[in-house]
């Protein structure tokens, strides 16, 4: 059939839902195929990490998760992959795609279909920071790492075309992988907010401000050093509330300035906080960013965003849609958030500037043309 493409799918991809409806809207037949044998690896995973203290048990289960990045996992992937598409006619597809490579749905096949991946994460890149996945690695065989990259290499190897969301994981597979730039292409990802008419926001005076944190792991992402930096603001008379977003476990129970909101799954409500939060930070030093999704999502409320120097960030805050900050400078930290709340102009600039950024690049609708151009 015209336009029609089979589809292996891995749920911890931020290509979401919506952007498989925004190809569908594109006269183009998805058959979507859910790996779900990698999502069973990663609950069991959690569930045997069971202990009494739930504050306890959450922290061994996000750490031990990250075993389930093991050459064993990619094999049964494969496999999984093997036992649906025997049952596919794979000759119908005009292409194929799969989104991660952290399977490979055609090892064991030969077939004349063309063959792409969407990918946001490498593990070279993870090994840079997250030195959790290196540690879970090591536990199923000092050899598990290099033979997980052999297989991510066959994979990429095998795609005629490799989409990914920034140029940072580009120049990963060509430094890492050795993968020519000219077989790799930029597409961005957007953010999982719907559009209103909005051209950014102007900086109101108020007795205390209010900084918003959006993630899953407070420590990873510079719990620390945003901790430093409040302390430096509300010393100096500056008076600022941090609201944490994301972690099932408080991560800073003693303290009365900052307030923990934990997992919040309704997006209208998550809208409602980046619109009454002042300024966005996250200074991600120990969990490597392939993409921030958070912070399009804070972009696209108007909110001004504050990050670390490092990764895909300095690409998402370019041309002035926010400031970045050296790792681990808790002063320069403070000393751009106090800026941002002392210089109206600036203040307006960059809420603008990073609206206008979504609207025009980071949004799904503008991610599924520069997909579709590639087919």
């Amino acid at each position: 059939m015209e336009n029609k493409y089979l589809l292996s799918n891995v749920d911890f991809s931020v290509v979401s839902e919506q952007s498989f409806n925004e190809i569908s809207k594109k006269n183009v037949d998805l058959d979507i195929i859910p790996m779900q044998i990698i999502w069973c690896f990663y609950f069991w995973l959690i569930f045997t990490t069971l202990y009494f203290s739930h504050g306890r048990w959450i922290k061994n289960a996000e750490k031990n998760s990250l075993s389930h990045k093991s050459s064993w996992t990619f094999d049964n992937g494969i496999q999984w992959c093997d036992q649906v598409l025997n049952y596919k006619n794979i000759d119908s597809y005009i292409g194929i795609t799969q989104v991660s490579a952290c399977f490979n749905c055609l090892r064991n096949f030969e077939i004349e279909t063309t063959f792409y991946v969407l990918s946001e994460y490498t593990m070279s890149h993870a090994m840079k920071n997250q030195n959790a996945v290196v540690k879970a690695l090591a536990l199923n065989g000092k050899n598990s790492l290099s033979k997980w990259i052999e297989r991510e290499i066959q994979v990429y190897q095998s795609a005629k075309r490799i989409m990914v969301p920034s140029e940072y994981i580009k120049n990963e597979l060509n430094n890492y992988y050795s993968i020519k730039s000219s077989s790799v292409s930029v597409i961005g990802y957007g953010a999982n907010f719907n559009f209103v008419s909005f051209s950014g926001r102007t900086l109101e005076t108020k007795s205390k401000y209010q900084i918003l944190f959006v993630g899953k792991r407070f420590e990873q992402k510079g719990g620390d050093v945003i901790l430093k930096s409040l302390d430096i603001l509300n010393k100096n008379g500056l008076f600022v509330e941090l609201v944490i977003v994301g972690p099932r476990v408080n991560p800073c129970l003693c303290r009365s300035d900052v307030k923990f909101l934990g997992r919040i799954y309704e997006r209208q409500a998550l809208f409602y906080i980046y619109q009454k939060s002042d300024v966005f930070v996250i200074h991600s030093c120990y969990e490597a960013e392939a993409f921030g999704l958070v912070f399009l999502e804070a972009m696209a409320n108007g909110t001004p965003c504050i990050a670390s120097d490092i990764d895909v960030m300095p690409d998402i805050l370019a041309m002035e849609r926010g400031f970045v900050v050296p790792l681990q400078d808790f002063m320069m930290l403070a000393q751009n958030v106090r800026q941002l709340l002392a210089e109206d102009d600036l203040y307006e600039k960059m809420s603008k500037n990073g609206v206008v950024a979504v609207q025009e690049y980071y949004n799904w609708p503008a991610v599924v043309e520069g997909f579709l151009a590639e087919l």
